[in-house]
This record gives C-alpha cells, sequence and structure tokens, in this order.
C-alpha cells in the first residue's frame, strides 16, 4: 500500500515538472516570434525613412546643359553647366540642388551674385566668369525688413566648400572680408576686373596654390604675400606690379612660378 502512495506522490510531480518545462518551453518560443517580429516591423519604413536613410547620389560622371532637364530630379545633378544662356538671374529654384558640386554660369548676364545659389554647400566649383558682377556680398535689407532665406548681407563665404572658383572678366573692385572664410581655395581667377590692389582676404587662403590677377590695374603686392607658402602659380600678366617685387617674392616662395 505504502509503495502505490509514493508512486502516485511521484507520478504527479513528474506531471507537474513535465508542465512546467512546457511552459518554459512556450515563454523562450513567444519571446524568439516577438523578437522577429519586431525587426520585421522595424525593416518596414515608409518611402520617407527609406528615402532619408539612403540618399540618392549625383551622378558625376554626367553635365546637365540644360536647366529644365536638372529640375526634374535635382538630387542626382551633380555638374550643371548653363554657359552663354543671357541669364539676367538664376532662378530660385537651383537651390534645390542640394548635392551640386560643380556650377558654370559664365557668359551671361549677372550683375550681382546670385543669392539662389548660397545655400549649395556642397558646390566644391563655380565658374561665374564673364558677367557683369560688382560685388561677391548681397547688400543688406531695408531696416525692418526681414530675410526668408537667411543671406542678407551675407556672401559667398556661405559657399565654404568651395576649391576652385573663377570670378574673372566681372566687374570687381574688391572682395569682403569674410572672403577670407573659404578656406578650402586651392585655384582663384579674379583677372581682368578693376581690383587697383589685391584685398587683403586673399592673402589669408593658405591652401591657394593658383591665383590669377592678370589684367588689373594693381600696382604693387602686399608684404604678407608670402604667407601664401602653397602658392605655385601666380600669373600677373597686364599688372603695374614692379620687377623687383615680384623677385622679392620669388625669393620668399621658391617654388612660385610667376608668369607675366
Amino acid at each position: 500500500m505504502d509503495d502505490q502512495k509514493t508512486n502516485l506522490k511521484n507520478g504527479g510531480i513528474n506531471k507537474k515538472l513535465a508542465a512546467i518545462v512546457l511552459l518554459i518551453i512556450l515563454a523562450i518560443i513567444a519571446i524568439v516570434l516577438i523578437k522577429n517580429y519586431s525587426k520585421q516591423r522595424g525593416n518596414k519604413q515608409n518611402p520617407d525613412q527609406q528615402q532619408a536613410s539612403n540618399p540618392v547620389a549625383c551622378d558625376d560622371s554626367a553635365v546637365f546643359t540644360s536647366f529644365a532637364e536638372a529640375i526634374k530630379s535635382p538630387e542626382k545633378v551633380c555638374r550643371l553647366n548653363m554657359i552663354g544662356q543671357r541669364l539676367p538671374f538664376l532662378p530660385s529654384s537651383i537651390s534645390s540642388f542640394t548635392n551640386l558640386k560643380q556650377l558654370s554660369v559664365s557668359q551671361n548676364q549677372l550683375t550681382a551674385l546670385p543669392s539662389s545659389i548660397l545655400p549649395l554647400n556642397q558646390l566644391l566649383i563655380l565658374d561665374l566668369s564673364y558677367n557683369n558682377i560688382s560685388k561677391l556680398s548681397l547688400p543688406p535689407l531695408p531696416s525692418g525688413q526681414q530675410s526668408t532665406t537667411n543671406t542678407s548681407g551675407a556672401g559667398i563665404e556661405l559657399l565654404s566648400n568651395l576649391t576652385k572658383l573663377n570670378v574673372s572678366n566681372n566687374q570687381l573692385t574688391d572682395l569682403p572680408t569674410s572672403f577670407a572664410n573659404l578656406t578650402k581655395l586651392t585655384q582663384l581667377n579674379i583677372s581682368n576686373n578693376k581690383f587697383k590692389t589685391l584685398p587683403p582676404a586673399v592673402t589669408k587662403l593658405n591652401l591657394l596654390m593658383e591665383l590669377n590677377i592678370s589684367n588689373n590695374p594693381i600696382t604693387a603686392l602686399p608684404d604678407n604675400m608670402k604667407d601664401l607658402t602653397n602658392l605655385s602659380y601666380l600669373v600677373v600678366t597686364g599688372t603695374k606690379i614692379p620687377q623687383k617685387q615680384l623677385d622679392q617674392l620669388k625669393l620668399s616662395l621658391p617654388k612660385l612660378t610667376i608668369i607675366k
């Protein structure tokens, strides 16, 4: 009789253990299923989220020459060429080319720095040559008037990633002090303008390697020109800079080639 009671008791214990084990297994399965479901939901982003996490890369090999074509897919435009299109101004929608790296608006009828290009902070190469631009900064707004683009009084220094800039054949007489903020510039062409002196901001461009100041009525170079230790080419054709000063500069910068 005692053996039967013991067997019944052990059988009850085994059933309880089996039930506990089953509950643990079910709990583990439930946890795994929940994790997999959460992971799948995380991967199912809406189109806007997918676009944000996978931005469209622009095509470096393609050069767009038609603004109408380029504006259809502005995020894909790396290089835009609008040479000789008689443009008196640039469309405001050009600011939507957020991946633009190279822009040429040479040989147009621009009379001022286009404010619409100032938000293009990915721009590396800019050609504004052969226009009628007299300033590389925007005029401040009248008192009491607010700017909607935060560029009032600002200038080309907002394009802080520029490495090459061509503003030759315009009507420039000076450059703003803030021009010195273009610290990544390696090539600068300000030839065929109306500079009487070299703007002080130019001598602060420490990475500058090529500088063209030809065909300006410049009569002398500033003493701190020697601080441009990376300068390798200087074009002074058609200026009035004394040869003696050029010789002194060459002694300070022995790697410099001066083209006169």
